[in-house]
């Protein structure tokens, strides 16, 4: 057993206070279920380790290669994560 189990495709990391949570999905059904229980999963375990999560803070990125609303949605090659592009 690992220190935190998700679901296939999702992925976290952490670095200092900051936590990432990652998710790979094969439709757009799957997007909210899986990301919501990566999520609850990752957020109990910080607060079982006795930190708090600042909700108030927290943000969401989709990246898709799909279109939305009929319009092209660009597919961006980096993230700024921790004010460093990767």
């Amino acid at each position: 057993m690992s220190f935190l189990e998700l679901s296939p495709g999702m992925h976290f990391i952490c670095y200092a206070d900051d936590t990432l949570v990652i998710g790979s999905v094969d439709t757009i059904a799957e997007v909210e279920s899986k990301i919501n229980k990566a999520l609850d999963a990752v957020t109990r375990r910080i607060e079982l380790a006795g930190f708090n999560v600042a909700v108030e803070k927290t943000e969401a990125t989709w990246f898709t290669n799909h279109r939305l609303l009929g319009v092209e949605i660009n597919v961006e090659k980096t993230l700024k994560y921790l004010k460093k592009i990767t």
